[in-house]
């Protein structure tokens, strides 16, 4: 629906953004001005409101402000900005179908917008202006007489005169300290509220991404080999395409059996001789954790590098794609095997940030690999494989965003203190939210220095 008072809803935008946070935290009112507006959005755009994309940012302003009220983290409220652009990008964007687009196109269009042509400054050359012109002459006739009837009455009635007088000059006061009432700053905040219901409700996008998604397929096409000019120039390209992929079974075999020997070394460490990890061997392990999921990062690179054209389609490539599936497959064992490190030097050293982001990346990146496999065996395009990571990136981070990680990372090293090198100044430098179980532990506190740094 184009038709909708969108001046009048920039004027209440602003008027409850400047209610709700000025000089207050985000918490409830963060949830209760998301819940309104993406309402009135939902309810003014009948066309886009089913989307695939609509729907998955709905649930996710819901998931998020659930943690929001739960434990009102960073976290919780940095997903829940992120599935309002979500949301309103969803909703406005026609061309773009990816949420990795998604997201900042509707960041930098909310951001843009008040600074284009036919927005809330800038109306469109309508009639408008002279309807507006009408509007003023008529309303001047029934203010002047308004005027002349406070006059009159003023003389006849000196009660009425009296509190004229009191209210005219309390108004003309409150007017002269307009300022102490409202600091700059306020208007400062007006004004980006302003600016912000301007790009809500006038949204236009940026474009930034659009030839992106004019160019996004999901299947890839077989590129017909030109033999016209001569037999020989086709037979030498497909004798091409035969060498290229026996150059990528021999790789992959040779790296296959390298990653074996790694994996059956970290299936007997961390699987069969668990036991004989102490504190110093963990320590050890977790160094080369980086340097193995970067390893991860180069294999699927290596992958889609193979099967980025005509390999795909090349009718004696069964031994590849055979191969391929085993490489990925290793891959996933070895990302299992870092979440085995990071799982041991959580036993011996705590919980921190990195150690839980980086079990956060790396199941992420598992859910990679298995899309990587479809994407060779259906023969998708990396673009189809951005899409749908992007997707199991966005929901994961919205599924871990509903845990209170401080809490839980304060609970965990001070209840296990005794057996595990803890950091406790780290443990000090958790939000306010801790207090409560740092005093309950403070005994654990007395004479501590910092042991060790947290990853």
């Amino acid at each position: 629906m184009k038709n909708y008072p969108k001046g009048i809803l920039v004027i209440l935008f602003t008027t409850l953004f400047n209610f709700f946070f000025w000089r207050e935290k985000f918490g409830l009112n963060l949830v209760l001005f998301s819940f309104v507006f993406s309402g009135i959005l939902y309810s003014f755009n009948p066309d886009t409101r089913h989307k695939s994309h609509t729907l998955i940012a709905i649930a996710g302003i819901l998931i998020s402000s659930f943690g929001v009220l739960y434990h009102n983290s960073f976290y919780s409220k940095f997903m829940l900005f992120c599935s309002l652009f979500l949301f309103l990008a969803s909703l406005m964007e026609r061309e773009i179908k990816t949420i990795y687009h998604l997201i900042p196109s509707g960041f930098l269009s909310v951001i843009s917008t008040p600074f284009r042509k036919n927005t809330f400054f800038k109306s469109p050359k309508t009639n408008l202006s002279a309807k507006s012109l009408r509007y003023l002459k008529l309303s001047i006739i029934p203010l002047l007489i308004t005027i002349l009837f406070i006059v009159i009455y003023s003389i006849a009635n000196p009660v009425f005169a009296e509190k004229w007088n009191y209210i005219y000059d309390n108004l003309g006061n409150y007017l002269a300290n307009i300022f102490k009432h409202y600091p700059i700053g306020r208007f400062v905040f007006i004004g980006i509220g302003l600016l912000l219901g301007i790009g809500v409700f006038y949204y236009r996008p940026s474009g930034i991404f659009n030839d992106w998604a004019k160019n996004y397929t999901s299947n890839l096409e077989r590129k017909k080999l030109n033999i016209n000019t001569s037999q020989n120039s086709g037979n030498h390209s497909i004798l091409a395409l035969k060498t290229e992929k026996n150059s990528a079974v021999l790789t992959l075999i040779l790296l296959n059996c390298l990653l074996l020997f790694v994996n059956l070394l970290d299936i007997n460490v961390f699987f069969i001789q668990k036991e004989s990890i102490n504190s110093n061997y963990s320590n050890e392990l977790h160094k080369g954790t980086w340097m193995l999921i970067f390893s991860i990062v180069l294999s699927a690179s290596i992958v889609l590098y193979i099967f980025r054209k005509n390999l795909n389609f090349y009718r004696k490539n069964s031994i590849l794609r055979g191969i391929t599936y085993v490489w990925i497959g290793q891959n996933v064992i070895l990302a299992i095997s870092v979440i085995a490190r990071v799982y041991y030097y959580i036993e011996h050293h705590g919980l921190a940030y990195k150690r839980i982001g980086v079990v956060i990346f790396v199941s992420a990146t598992i859910v990679g690999l298995f899309t990587l496999a479809y994407k060779v065996k259906k023969k998708k395009t990396i673009s189809f494989l951005f899409k749908t990571n992007g997707l199991s990136i966005f929901l994961i981070l919205l599924f871990t965003s509903l845990f209170n990680w401080d809490v839980i990372i304060a609970k965990h090293n001070l209840a296990n203190a005794r057996v595990k090198k803890i950091d406790y100044l780290f443990e000090l430098s958790l939000s306010d939210k801790t207090l409560p179980i740092l005093d309950q532990n403070r005994d654990k506190f007395v004479g501590k220095n910092k042991l060790n740094s947290n990853l």
